[in-house]
Order: structure tokens, then C-alpha cells, then sequence
């Protein structure tokens, strides 16, 4: 039930759960869950309840934690920038590709990589469909590339 990412609303601090780990993104590393007789402990806080969303944890017997549960665009949204310099580096190496091939008179394999730059090629396998849509719009942009004569 506590799978997912959450998010800290006194601190701010983000946490990604996945299975009895908990990363907390502080350097720390991962954390894991244990169950002993007090509950479920994390990091030496005892969940005491929630909702669906909402999770109360209660560090050292006198202070609180509430996380919320993070909505999914939110999540997706940190991710993009992310997606936005592996779709731009990606592409940059394509380019670099196609000029090589031309540079070796290699016009079999540029015709190939310059269909796959004309299509958009370089996206992430994790990358949202509303992402690709978003980075497609700036396909041609890249390093060194000219802006007027795109």
C-alpha cells in the first residue's frame, strides 16, 4: 500500500518506496521496512495510519510526519528534464553519426541515420507520450545546429 513516491508536507522531501525499500534521496542510500511489535518501522519512525494518499508517522514518540502520495503528472513532470537531455544528447550523437557517414562517402548508412533524425528518433523507453510531443517540437534544436536555416 505505501508503494510509490511520496512527498513530506512539513520537510518537503520527496521518498520513492519500492517493495520494503525506501529511498530517501538525501545520500543516505535505501532504507528498509520492518516490522516488529510497535508496526511497520522506517528509518526509526512507527507508521501509525493513514488513507489511501495520506500516511501519519511518528519519529521518536514526540514529532509527526504526514506524507501525501505524489500525483503521477507531478512525478512525470520532475522527470522531463530528465528526458529532455537524454532525447537532446541522443540526438546530437545521431547528428555526429550522419556526418561521419557522410564525411566517409558512406551514403547507404547517413540515408538510413538522416530518416531517423527526419522521424524524431532518441527518445527514452520511459518517456510519456505527451513528453514525446513536447520534445518532438524541438527535434531539429541541438547543439551547433543553425536556428535560422533549420
Amino acid at each position: 500500500a505505501l508503494q510509490g513516491h511520496w512527498e513530506d508536507l512539513a520537510i518537503g522531501f520527496v521518498v520513492d518506496i519500492d517493495g520494503d525499500k525506501a529511498n530517501f534521496h538525501d545520500g543516505t542510500g535505501t532504507w528498509k521496512t520492518e516490522v516488529g511489535s510497535s508496526g511497520l518501522t522506517l528509518r526509526g519512525a512507527t507508521l501509525l495510519g493513514g488513507l489511501p494518499d495520506l500516511a501519519a508517522w511518528r519519529i521518536r514518540g514526540n514529532m509527526d510526519m504526514i506524507w501525501q502520495r505524489l500525483d503521477p503528472e507531478i512525478v512525470n513532470e520532475a522527470q522531463l528534464h530528465k528526458r529532455f537531455f537524454h532525447y537532446k544528447w541522443a540526438r546530437t550523437m545521431l547528428r555526429r553519426r550522419i556526418s561521419s557517414a557522410m564525411a566517409q562517402q558512406d551514403f547507404e548508412t547517413a540515408g538510413a541515420l538522416l530518416l531517423l533524425w527526419k522521424r524524431g528518433w532518441g527518445f527514452h523507453g520511459e518517456t510519456t507520450l505527451e513528453q514525446e510531443l513536447r520534445l518532438h517540437a524541438g527535434r531539429f534544436l541541438i547543439p551547433g545546429a543553425c536556428v535560422v536555416h533549420r
